[in-house]
């Protein structure tokens, strides 16, 4: 259920989460995604942008009532506890049991509802996280849509590219990796995979021999798996990610494209962190080289 809070946190905006319905109810393995996003009952990890750590936020206040009713008898051999839960004063959902029943099911078939949830920062409690949903009934789903976050998804994540923040500057492809974290958050996955190429394009071009400059990319890529350029765990999948890049910017939809956004960004960010590591473990060889030989002349 946390991981799903924090998926919330960081979907991009316009970006949907569905919840499978059972006529006129929700189905019950889905029960801890409603609660989830309803309930407002649990804490979550993620980066605070103004205390610059991660920290823990936990729910502040959600425009969603909930009301637990004292036990209800209906007979004397039956009773249960009723739960609403209410959004600008209208109930839309009904707990009774384990079943969640949706009361105003025909409406949201036909319009929208807008509710505003709010977390924040353990350190700091005004350091808060906004986000706006939109909720309508589609097909068999009730489907939460974000359309609005303060703090920016795009902020939270970005602290991440740090680690490799160097390695982003020495292929002088940082604009690019920032322009295509724009397009993912704001949902046009054609454009990210174009920046997202570009990011591959200037690691490889960086690392090639000056006589292959003029190469097929293809080609280029082949030339470095014999220079430990590539983490070698996934280096094989090199070829095949720069071509669904190309296909995804040339011949896919935005949708096939959001569907592969995030494997070629895992690989490509993985060759940034294995460079990283490279940089940093010759570092560290170079500096307790440098000290052993110093001792040396030292005590000889």
């Amino acid at each position: 259920m946390q991981e799903l809070i924090s998926k919330i946190i960081n979907l991009p905006i316009y970006q949907e989460l569905g919840i499978f319905i059972n006529k006129k109810s929700i189905h019950k393995d889905y029960l801890d995604d409603f609660s989830a996003i309803f309930n407002m009952d649990k804490k979550v990890r993620t980066y605070c942008t103004k205390c610059k750590l991660t920290e823990t936020f936990r729910p502040l206040k959600s425009e969603i009532k909930v009301e637990h009713s004292s036990k209800i008898f209906v007979t004397l051999r039956d009773s249960y506890e009723l739960t609403r839960y209410s959004i600008h004063n209208k109930v839309y959902f009904e707990k009774v049991h384990n079943e969640i029943n949706i009361v105003e099911y025909d409406n949201l078939k036909k319009s929208s509802v807008n509710f505003l949830v709010k977390y924040g920062c353990s350190m700091n409690l005004s350091h808060e996280i906004q986000i706006y949903f939109s909720m309508f009934i589609e097909d068999k789903f009730l489907v939460i849509r974000k359309i609005g976050q303060n703090i920016s998804p795009y902020l939270i994540n970005l602290p991440n590219s740090r680690i490799y923040d160097k390695e982003l500057k020495k292929y002088k492809c940082k604009d690019d990796y920032f322009k295509y974290y724009l397009h993912t958050i704001h949902g046009d996955h054609i454009a990210a995979l174009l920046y997202l190429r570009r990011v591959f394009e200037k690691f490889v071009n960086h690392h090639v021999d000056e006589e292959s400059k003029g190469e097929l990319f293809s080609k280029k890529i082949l030339n470095l798996k014999s220079k430990n350029v590539l983490d070698p765990e996934t280096e094989d999948l090199s070829g095949s990610v720069y071509g669904l890049l190309s296909k995804g910017i040339h011949q896919l939809s935005d949708r096939e494209c959001s569907e592969l956004n995030h494997a070629l960004f895992i690989f490509i960010e993985d060759q940034l962190i294995y460079q990283e590591s490279l940089r940093k473990m010759k570092k560290r060889k170079d500096e307790a080289r440098k000290r052993i030989e110093s001792s040396t002349n030292k005590h000889t």
